[in-house]
This record gives structure tokens, sequence and C-alpha cells, in this order.
């Protein structure tokens, strides 16, 4: 009253008057950070300072948590759960009462931090754990993150194979628990998909043996469970014993932008990038629209600079990671601010809360599962589990850097992929990689066209016999065709008939006709039978002869003995070719071929067989030759002529021809082992071409 009165008094008499009053008293909240500054993860230094300007943001924001202030109280990892133990040990023994826990970051320290946490009725939130355990909403009750969970990612993976028609993966991952946990959920997912795990290997610190491995059984589509730095030396092991190229696709974690530059191996990052192809990779979804304003009225380029600033500009290594730090940051500052609400009308305030405090905790609990909220990298809401409802990005290596080519979002119904037009997946010669040697079973036919000249060719042949038994039959009286036994050469011809008319049946496809695999047989035999047991007939009547006209006492037989012993001959083939039919019927059989040589230019094998078999064979029919016709010079020179050039000839066909071929379609441009297919490329296409594709099989 005294106060009122003395402004009035003041007022009238028009002096000036200003009251000093003290500033409202802000009850302090303090966070526990942890963050990995070092060790297997430092993502903690590009963290940890997007968070302490979101801090600055709640704290400047009158719309959250009036009356209060958050302090972040923030320690570092190293990514060891040991030190985070010693950490929580002398934290929880210190006068400050923790609200909440944000972190960790390295995913085994959350899950050893989890598993106390919720004893201490405290919420963790971290901004980059992505483990497969922490999804266990009863081991790790109170636990929540802002990326997307392992568990999410592996249903991705198993859908982008399946999206790719792969059905055959190899792994290599390393011994670290978080990597074992994470393939032993992928591989229970695969068998459920039908997807073979051909070779699965891991390391603890060498890698050499397990790269060799996969190298050895011709992996093609590879999952890596490595981290980063791991990840440089498995590649770098592969490049040494030439193994990469565009034959394989490696599918990797989400790791820094140009994180294969980092000089930790004895591999430069060109050769580390050659063995990469055109990898795949996934991660959470972090928009970066210089111009969105997010729910808590901040711009991404207000945040830029303002986080820059905090770090006096320097440029550091992993700044992707930040917007996770502001992102959960946030989470926190309005799932204490809904918990404010709830207590308005109770006799508790946030300040109450304790380590023995359940109610609170709970409290928190429940505001943080409804949290919902566009930030500035995206929509942050959570599943009842405290895992991440984002989307995950899918990025493909193209060239020498790594584009966002889709999306999966879980939350979708149907097909969860949304492919980027802008951006296509890229596949060498526009085909998807195989994920093996490819087996294609097809039915190999005679060629039309051979089959049309063999046929021409068997009917002059059989023209010719006609001419050949017409000639026969009309000077069958005349001595000299009746000395050389004229009726059995009509059964020569006619043989000869028989055996021209097996190329027509030869050629067909048996499969439309099964009768035609017994028939064939049938008339090669009898054609057979009627030829060379005509020829056998005459040379045993010539040697009767001789024989006869040396006794002078027998006297040439009879045609009629002739027929008789061809007939007999003829009976006893078709006999035993019935039999035959009979046990053991002819039919339809599918024949597997040879593999065909992955590389023709290169593999000369078939044809030197082929020259070699050809010289053999000449060499045969020319030695014997040579001393039969030793006194005929003319057949002689012809003879041995013929051999020689049809030798000759045919080796160097054998040999060059096939290189021809292949040279004409080099000048095409048909190179397949180093084929630049759009502009972008050329300037890096030298160097890939002296570090790519060096597989050896197709």
């Amino acid at each position: 009253m005294f106060v009122c009165r003395l402004a009035f008094l003041l007022f009238i008499h028009g002096l000036p008057f200003v009251f000093v009053l003290g500033e409202r008293s802000q009850k302090n909240l303090y966070i526990l950070g942890l963050f990995p500054m070092g060790g297997a993860f430092d993502g903690g230094l590009s963290i940890q300072p997007a968070v302490e300007v979101a801090i600055d943001y709640v704290n400047r924001d009158e719309n959250f948590l009036p009356g209060y202030q958050l302090n972040l109280v923030w320690d570092d990892t190293k990514c060891y759960e040991g030190e985070a133990i010693r950490i929580l040990t002398r934290r929880f023994c210190e006068n400050k009462t923790f609200i909440i826990v944000l972190g960790a970051g390295c995913s085994a320290v959350s899950e050893t931090v989890a598993q106390a946490t919720h004893l201490w009725n405290l919420v963790q939130i971290s901004f980059t754990s992505t483990s497969v355990p922490l999804s266990d909403e009863k081991r790790f009750p109170m636990f929540f993150r802002v990326v997307v969970s392992e568990r999410q990612v592996n249903y991705a993976l198993v859908g982008l194979i399946k999206q790719f028609n792969w059905t055959k993966v190899a792994i290599i991952h390393h011994t670290n628990n978080y990597f074992v946990t994470k393939v032993a959920d992928m591989e229970t997912l695969m068998n459920k998909d039908n997807i073979q795990v051909t070779t699965k290997v891991h390391f603890s610190d060498d890698s050499r043996n397990a790269v060799r491995q996969l190298k050895e059984t011709d992996s093609r589509i590879i999952i890596g469970g490595l981290y980063e730095k791991q990840a440089r030396k498995v590649l770098c092991e592969a490049f040494k014993i030439r193994f990469g190229g565009s034959k394989i696709v490696w599918l990797l974690p989400g790791y820094n932008k140009f994180w294969w530059k980092k000089d930790d191996t004895d591999c430069s990052a060109a050769e580390i990038l050659s063995v990469l192809g055109n990898s795949f990779s996934m991660y959470t979804y972090l928009q970066t629209d210089s111009k969105m304003q997010d729910d808590n009225d901040i711009t991404q380029d207000q945040f830029t600079a303002d986080y820059f600033q905090k770090v006096d500009d320097k440029k550091i290594l992993g700044y992707d990671f930040a917007p996770t730090g502001y992102d959960a940051l946030w989470a926190i500052a309005r799932a204490l601010n809904a918990t404010m609400a709830d207590l308005k009308n109770t006799e508790f305030g946030l300040e109450d809360f304790s380590y023995t405090n359940k109610y609170i905790g709970d409290l928190i609990k429940k505001n943080m599962v409804k949290v919902d909220f566009k930030s500035l990298s995206g929509r942050v809401s959570f599943f009842e589990n405290g895992d991440s409802r984002r989307a995950l990005k899918i990025m493909q290596l193209q060239v020498d850097k790594t584009v966002i080519v889709g999306f999966y979002n879980q939350l979708e119904v149907g097909d969860k992929f949304i492919w980027k037009k802008s951006t296509p997946l890229f596949w060498p010669k526009g085909i998807v990689t195989r994920d093996s040697i490819q087996i294609v079973k097809t039915s190999v036919q005679v060629s039309q066209s051979l089959h049309i000249i063999m046929c021409v060719l068997s009917a002059l042949g059989i023209l010719l016999a006609i001419h050949f038994l017409v000639l026969n039959i009309r000077h069958q009286n005349t001595r000299v065709v009746k000395m050389s036994s004229p009726n059995i050469n009509n059964l020569i011809l006619l043989g000869c008939v028989i055996l021209y008319s097996f190329v027509f049946l030869n050629g067909h496809d048996v499969r439309e006709t099964p009768a035609l695999c017994e028939v064939k047989g049938f008339v090669l035999i009898v054609g057979f039978s009627l030829v060379f047991g005509s020829l056998f007939a005459k040379t045993w009547r010539v040697y009767v002869i001789f024989l006869a006209s040396k006794k002078l006492q027998r006297r040439a037989p009879k045609d009629f003995y002739l027929y008789f012993n061809i007939a007999m001959f003829t009976t006893i083939n078709v006999i035993i070719m019935a039999m035959w039919a009979v046990i053991d019927p002819s039919r339809p059989a599918a024949h597997s071929l040879e593999h065909l040589v992955s590389i023709p230019a290169l593999n000369d094998s078939k044809a030197i067989g082929m020259c070699i078999y050809n010289v053999i064979l000449l060499t045969l029919v020319g030695l014997p030759l040579s001393l039969i016709l030793d006194d005929d010079v003319d057949i002689m020179f012809g003879g041995m002529s013929a051999l020689f050039i049809a030798g000759t000839t045919s080796t160097q066909c054998l040999i060059f021809i096939p290189k021809v071929k292949q040279l004409k379609k080099y000048m095409e441009g048909d190179r397949s082992q180093c084929r630049v297919t759009t502009s972008q490329e050329n300037k890096f296409s030298e160097k890939q071409c002296s570090h790519t594709d060096f597989t050896s099989s197709a």
C-alpha cells in the first residue's frame, strides 16, 4: 500500500519514478549429456555444440518451461562403456539432480547406461545410437532415440535386396557386439524371405583373411557391418587383392560425407573409391532445406549461423550428425513442457523430480512418447518402444560422390520405397548387378540355315546315287559293269540313299517327335549294313575268285549267296537295335553343355585343341597316302598339297577369326572392361578404368 501511495504522489507532482524490481527467479533443470568425443565414434564433437545452441533457443522461448532454466552438464564417454559407468557413478553422487539423460552416442554405451537409468526413473534419449537391442522396451523401458533403429534399417535392407531380385548375399562384420546383434537380426529377416547368406566372415583386428574369403567365394552382394574406419581398412585390403569393380555391390551403414578420404590406411582415397563401385548406404533422413522454418520458429540458416558461431567458425568433421543433437534437445523441451502442464494442478513441479519419484519420471516418459513436431531435419516422433518414426534415406555412390536415390518410409502401407527421379539409380551398362554367376539354361538347336544346306547336299547326293543306279541298271550286262557285281552295287547305292535320308531326320527337334530317336537309329544301321555289308561281300567275292584261279578248282560265288550274307549281316544289326530299343529305349534327354568361356578374346584353349586335333588327323591321313600313292606323282602332289593347305588354313582361321570378331566389337565401342556411360563420368573414367572390374568371372 505504501508503494502505491508513494507512486501516486510522485505522479501528481509530475515527478518521474522508476521501480527496480528483482528479476524473476528461475529454477534450474539439469540435463546429463553423454557425448562421444573420441574412440570408435567421435560424433560428439559436432553434436554437443548443436545441443548448446538448441538450449539457448529453448531458454529464450517464453512458450517453453516458463520459470525454468535448462542446463547441460556433459561428459566425454570416449565411446567406452566403462567410462560411462564411471561418469554415472560420479554424477549421481553430486548435489545436482538430473531430470533427463541425453545420450549416449555409441550404441554399446547407450545399452549399458539405459539398463541403469530407468532404475533412477530417468528418461534417456539418444541422438545417434541405432543398435537392435535398444528396441527392446522390456530391457530399456525409458529409452528413446531420434534416429532410426538398426532393426528398421534391416527391414529396409531386406526390402532393398528384394527390390533388385537378389537372393544371395555375403556378410562381413566386425566382432563388436553391436554388429553381431545387427547381423543376427538381419539373418532372421532374410531367412523369412528366402534370401541366402552364401558367405559370412568376421574379424576383430586384421581383416585380410576375411576379405580373401569373400573373393574366394566369388561374393557379389556384400553387406558390411563395419564402423567407418573399419570400412576403409576392409576396402583397402580388397583393393590390394584386386577384389572390386562393377560386379560387386557393397551395402554399408551411413557414414560421414566423403568418408573414404580420411587418410588412416595405406591406400589412397582414389584406390578405396575404385573398390567401392556403386555402393549403397542407408541412414536416417535429415532434411537440409536452408529456408525451412520448424515448429520452434527457427530457420535452417539461423541455426547454421548460430552453430558455427558457437564453434568459432571451425569446420568440424561429422557436421551431418549435428541436427540429431538439435532434435533431441527440442524433444526433451517439449516432453518437459507437457509434463509441467500435467503437474500444474498438483503439489509437484519439475523441480521436485528425484531419482525415487516414479510419478514424475513416468509422466516425462508418457509425454516423450507423445512428442510430435516438425524440426529442421524433418518430423520428430516416436513409437511406443522409443524408436524413431523417421524415414531412411537410400544413398548410392555415383562416380565420386554419394547421392540420395530414394527413401524408405516405414509408415507407408505397401511399397515403402520412394525413388527419386532427379537422381536415378545408376548401374553399369544400365543392368542391375547380378548376385552370382548366372547359369542360363537354353535349348541348343541345329541352325536352320545349316540344316537347309546339309539337306540340299544330301538331296544332291541322293540324285547322284539315283543317277549311278540308273547307269548301273542300264549297263548291267556290259562286261566292265557286269564284272563288278552290278546287283551288289545296287545294294550299295540303296544303302547310300538311306544314309543320305538320315541327314533329313537328324536335323529335326526330337522333342516334338520323340519317335525319331528310335527311327534315326534304325535308318542309320540299315543304311550302314547295306553299304558296308555289300562292300564286305564284294571283297569276299574278289578273294574267292583269286583263290579259285590259283587252285583251278573253285568258281566265283553266286549273287544269291552274297545277298544272303548281306541280309544276315543287316538282320543281325537290326535285331541288336530292336533288343536295345526294348531294353533301353532312346528318348529325348536334356544334356548340360560346357559353361561358356567368360572372356573369349583371351582364351584360345578350344581353338588350340582343335588345331592340334586337326594336325594329328591330317598327319594320320597324309603319311599312309604318301606311301600308297608314291607311283602316281600327280595324285601324290595334289593329295599332299591339299592336306597341307587344309591344315595350315584351318589352323590360322581357328586362331585368328575369333580375334578379328573381338577386335571388330572393340573398335565399334563395346568395351566391357572400361565404359563411360554418362558425360559426368568423363573426368573420372581414366582413373576408374585402372582400378575397376577386378573380378574374374561374369
